[in-house]
């Protein structure tokens, strides 16, 4: 049996659709679900001419990481899976492979106002049906919004906060759903 594959996907692959990989990976550990279910992370950045974000992972972006790194820790986030990190663009094979994919924000999906190039249902209109919110997780539909460059300690708490809660809290969901 070919494992079922859950994609998290920002914009950069550096920060938020980590986070969730990484905290989902955990708890799928914990009900022992690890080898049947796969997770991981991408990018937008780096797709259709775009350029790849500056660094290859959250540790390298100095004032986000000095923000993040206690929020992380005291949310029980393997902080030693965000060193190993490699940001990567998301790719059409990864698409065809997985089997539900979660924008982290609406611009990346493609479904705002601000509509990029790059954005996923641009990129595959195709695999539309797969691709989901991650708002749909929390039953928020707010917003996650991208911490880059922000010195904003809430905004760091706020994001970092979202996300872990929403998995640990909605893990069956999610699941059920793949």
């Amino acid at each position: 049996m070919r494992k079922k594959i859950i994609m998290f996907v920002c914009r950069g692959n550096i920060h938020r659709s980590v986070v969730a990989e990484i905290c989902l990976k955990q708890e799928l550990k914990k009900l022992g679900l690890n080898k049947k279910i796969k997770v991981i992370s991408r990018g937008i950045q780096g797709c259709c001419n775009t350029a790849m974000p500056k660094y290859t992972n959250l540790t390298q972006y100095e004032t986000e990481w000095s923000l993040t790194k206690p929020i992380l820790k005291k949310l029980g986030v393997d902080l030693s899976e965000i060193a190993k990190h490699i940001a990567m663009p998301v790719t059409k094979k990864d698409v065809q492979e997985a089997s539900i994919i979660y924008a982290m924000e609406l611009t990346v999906l493609g479904k705002s106002n601000n509509v990029l190039s790059n954005s996923l249902s641009i990129q595959f209109p195709r695999y539309s049906s797969k691709m989901h919110f991650f708002g749909e997780i929390e039953e928020s539909g707010e917003e996650l919004l991208d911490c880059g460059g922000s010195e904003d300690q809430k905004l760091h708490l706020l994001v970092n906060e979202r996300i872990v809660h929403a998995i640990r809290k909605n893990v069956q969901q999610i699941i059920n759903l793949i």
